[in-house]
């Protein structure tokens, strides 16, 4: 079964994230919620960073470790910092 990493990003990311990727404006007022498309998040962040927290969690981000495949997890790091670089097809 091919990995899906946009339908995975949707069901658990984008409540907070947004759709695309700055953030849920409502939710930023109250939480500090990751822009995937700030420069310094850009620059600093690695795709094993990202799916590190993606799979331990992050201040009151879940871990999703015990719900998604290691695969899953790769797959879904690498879209979140396309996502931050703009438009995505994939």
């Amino acid at each position: 079964m091919a990995v899906e990493p946009r339908l995975i990003y949707a069901q658990n990311c984008a409540r907070c994230h947004g759709s695309d990727g700055r953030g849920d404006a409502e939710l930023k007022k109250t939480l500090p919620v990751r822009d995937f498309s700030d420069p310094v998040f850009l620059a600093r962040a690695s795709n094993d960073d990202v799916a590190r927290v993606i799979m331990t969690g992050k201040g009151q981000m879940p871990s999703f470790g015990g719900a998604l495949s290691a695969p899953k997890i790769q797959a879904l790091s690498g879209y979140v910092r396309r996502l931050g670089k703009g438009p995505t097809t994939q």
